[in-house]
């Protein structure tokens, strides 16, 4: 009878160790989802008041700044502005989330609904120690990416394309990013 004690209390313990090990982990999962999600929210909220390039500049990581041109994250933001007008109200959520070398990624989707129109919303945020940054910014909406389009086909034939993905293949119109 002895022996049943003790295996049972050591089969106790191991759950224990088990979940605690599990809390720990989705803490730690929940905390990093958290913190991207506010840095997403709060960015877009930024962007969108009165879609500022600045805004999107300031918060973009090297690798979308290296890949979309300062004219074309301009273009995009008047595209939007024009298209959709100031952000009213957002829902959003993390999609998923990455931890690799040393490197936090999360794809962060949303619905703004802004004073002319609705919107889905993609970003990519990354954080490599210093901070969360913009990785990739998207906005999937017909009227943005005809509006990008004509303000694209007045630029001169030697602007660059307005988003390069990370194969150097241009992106969808209506995006600006960096992989």
């Amino acid at each position: 009878m002895k022996v049943l004690w003790i295996v049972l209390g050591v089969i106790g313990f191991l759950c224990l160790i088990c979940a605690g090990g599990g809390y720990y982990i989705y803490s730690q999962a929940k905390g990093f989802s958290d913190e991207a999600g506010g840095f997403a929210d709060s960015s877009f909220k930024a962007i969108s008041a009165n879609w500022n390039a600045q805004e999107l500049i300031s918060r973009g990581d090297p690798q979308f700044l290296g890949a979309s041109s300062t004219k074309d994250i301009e273009m995009i933001c008047q595209a939007a502005s024009e298209s959709l007008g100031p952000l009213k109200s957002l829902t959003s959520s993390i999609n998923g989330l990455n931890y690799r070398n040393g490197v936090k990624e999360a794809d962060w989707h949303g619905t703004g609904i802004f004073l002319k129109a609705q919107s889905p919303i993609e970003m990519k945020v990354v954080n490599s120690g210093n901070g969360w940054k913009i990785l990739y910014f998207n906005l999937p909406s017909a009227e943005v990416e005809k509006r990008f389009k004509e303000l694209k086909d007045g630029a001169t034939a030697t602007e660059p394309p307005a988003a390069i993905s990370s194969n150097g293949a241009p992106d969808t119109a209506g995006s600006a990013t960096g992989g």
